[in-house]
Order: C-alpha cells, then sequence, then structure tokens
C-alpha cells in the first residue's frame, strides 16, 4: 500500500472513533490529540503530529481524503515515499 493511502485509512479510522463514539465535538477532538496552543505550549508537543489525522466532520474528511488521494500519488512519484512522508507530516 502506499502511504498516501494508508494514510486515508488512518484519517477514517480516528473519524469513525470521534464521530461515533465520541459525537465529533470540538472536546473530544482536544481531549483526541486535536492541536491546541495551550497544551502544546505545557510540552504536549505530540499534538503537532497526531492532529494532522482528525478532522472535525465527514465534510472535512471528505474533502481532506479527495486532495490527499489525488494529489498523494503525484508528489510520491515526484518525491518518492519517504519524501512524501516527511512532507506530510
Amino acid at each position: 500500500m502506499y502511504p498516501h493511502g494508508a494514510i486515508a485509512h488512518i484519517n477514517i479510522f480516528f473519524w469513525i472513533i470521534s464521530e461515533l463514539i465520541f459525537d465529533g465535538s470540538s472536546n473530544i477532538l482536544i481531549s483526541m490529540g486535536a492541536n491546541y496552543a495551550p497544551y502544546v505550549k505545557d510540552g504536549e508537543a505530540w499534538r503537532l503530529l497526531f492532529s494532522v489525522f482528525l478532522h472535525s466532520g465527514i465534510s472535512h474528511l471528505i474533502f481532506n481524503s479527495i486532495a490527499l488521494l489525488a494529489f498523494g500519488n503525484l508528489i510520491e512519484q515526484l518525491f518518492g515515499k519517504r519524501n512524501f512522508l516527511i512532507i506530510y507530516f
């Protein structure tokens, strides 16, 4: 599997968790690791990486997934899989 495809699956997995189990509210997204400046300033730098997998609703997930699948393949071909992941993160 290509990295952009795996990332799309991870995004969908975390959206299902946030939306179906936790109702997708912003407080839940913050609890799940959304990029929230006061917490990052307090040392939770992991949020900068983890937040790329969280989406605030189905339309956000769909549009990001379309862009990822449309441009991810091109970026991987131009820069390689490793560099695609560096660019993405």
